[in-house]
C-alpha cells in the first residue's frame, strides 16, 4: 500500500538541475539572436552601401560615356579629382525644316515610335547640330524655347508635340540636321551640412549667371581610407595618369576617366572604426573622330 503521508514532488538538485538545463537553453536562444541581430544589420548596411555606389556610377557612367575626348566636352580647368563640369546631353532629335536662327524639332523615339521624354531646352542651353559648309558640327547659345504643334515626316510621326528653339544668330539649320541640346553641368563629391561626403549635381541657372546648389544623387562616402580615396582620376590615350593632388587637369587630354567611392560602414565595426568597402568604374570617351 502507498504511504497518505509521503508527498510527490521534486528534489531541491533536481531544480538545479532544471535551472540550470533553462538558463543554458536561454542564453543559447539569446546569443542565436543577438547574432542574427547582428548579421541582419550588417547585411542593411552592405546594402545600403552598395546602393550608394551603383547610384554613383551608374549615373556618372551614363554621362561620361557620351562625351567625346578633346571636343571640349569636359569644361577645360574644371577636371579636379573632387569636381568635374561637362555639358550634359539635354534632348536630341532632327530638325523638321529649314530655319534661319531657329529649329522645330521632335525628340527621339524609341524602337516602338514613342516620343523619349527628358527635360526640355531652356535659355542658357546650347544648341549642337550638323550641317553648313564644310559640314560640320556647329554650336549656339539658346535664347527662346517653346513648345509647338508641327508634323515631322522624318519621324513617321502627324502634327504633334514638338519644339522650337531660338538661337543666338541666324545661322541656317537645314532639314533633317541631326541635333542635340546640351547644359553645363557640374558633378562633385561634397561635404553636406550635417558634415557627411555626398555626390550632388549642380546645374546651369542662366538668370543667377551661376550653377545652383548640388542637389544630392549618393552617399554619404568615406572621402579617404588608407591609399585610397573618393573622387575622380583621368587618363590620356595612352594611359597615362593626368595629374594628382588637387589640381585641374589639362581636360582635352583626357580619354579615360576612372571614378572610385568609398562605401561607409559596411561592417560590424563601430561607427568610430568603420569597414570600407571600394568600388570603382572606367568610363572611355568616344574617340575625337566621333561625330
Amino acid at each position: 500500500m502507498l504511504n497518505a503521508g509521503r508527498r510527490s514532488g521534486a528534489t531541491l538538485a533536481e531544480l538545479l538541475v532544471a535551472l540550470l538545463l533553462a538558463s543554458v537553453v536561454l542564453g543559447t536562444a539569446t546569443s542565436t539572436l543577438l547574432r542574427q541581430q547582428r548579421t541582419a544589420s550588417s547585411l542593411g548596411r552592405s546594402a545600403s552601401a552598395d546602393a550608394q555606389s551603383r547610384a554613383a556610377l551608374g549615373a556618372l557612367g551614363i554621362e561620361l560615356a557620351a562625351l567625346t575626348a578633346g571636343s571640349g566636352d569636359l569644361e577645360p580647368g574644371q577636371a579636379t579629382d573632387t569636381a568635374l563640369q561637362l555639358r550634359s546631353v539635354v534632348a536630341g532629335g532632327l530638325a523638321c525644316g529649314d530655319g534661319a536662327g531657329a529649329a522645330t524639332y521632335v525628340t527621339e523615339s524609341d524602337d516602338r515610335g514613342e516620343p523619349l521624354s527628358g527635360p526640355a531646352p531652356r535659355v542658357g542651353d546650347s544648341l549642337w547640330w550638323y550641317g553648313g559648309a564644310p559640314a560640320e558640327w556647329r554650336v549656339r547659345r539658346i535664347v527662346a524655347s517653346d513648345s509647338v504643334s508641327a508634323p515631322c515626316t522624318l519621324a513617321s510621326r502627324p502634327a504633334g508635340a514638338a519644339r522650337r528653339i531660338v538661337i543666338a544668330t541666324p545661322d541656317s539649320i537645314g532639314y533633317g540636321a541631326p541635333l542635340h541640346i546640351v547644359r553645363p553641368v557640374r558633378y562633385a563629391f561634397y561635404r553636406s551640412g550635417d558634415g557627411s561626403w555626398q555626390l550632388g549635381l549642380r546645374e546651369w541657372v542662366e538668370g543667377a549667371g551661376g550653377f545652383a546648389s548640388p542637389q544630392p544623387i549618393a552617399g554619404p562616402y568615406v572621402m579617404r581610407a588608407g591609399n585610397a580615396r573618393t573622387g575622380f582620376r583621368y587618363f590620356d590615350a595612352e594611359g597615362t595618369e593626368l595629374g594628382r593632388g588637387g589640381a585641374a587637369v589639362p581636360s582635352d587630354r583626357v580619354a579615360r576617366v576612372r571614378i572610385t567611392v568609398l562605401g561607409a560602414d559596411r561592417g560590424g565595426r563601430s561607427a568610430s572604426d568603420p569597414v570600407v568597402q571600394r568600388d570603382s568604374l572606367d568610363v572611355s570617351l568616344q574617340p575625337a573622330s566621333a561625330p
